[in-house]
């Protein structure tokens, strides 16, 4: 026979804080540039890959 015990399985959340660094945007619509700016520096301290841009490389470069 079936226990109900066995059918539903706990809720378990878990999460990860990652360690981006906090920028605030420069202007009102680069908030695409602040969110680029802290990815590259994560890939570049914490994944070993790639380099660390501010918004104003960011901006010029696209």
């Amino acid at each position: 026979m079936l226990n109900l015990n066995d059918v539903f399985a706990e809720n378990i959340v878990t999460y990860v804080e990652l360690p981006v660094k906090n920028v605030m945007q420069a202007y009102s619509k680069w908030c695409w540039a602040a969110g680029s700016e802290s990815i590259l520096y994560y890939c570049k301290n914490y994944l070993g890959f790639g380099r660390e841009a501010t918004q104003w490389d960011i901006v010029k470069y696209i």
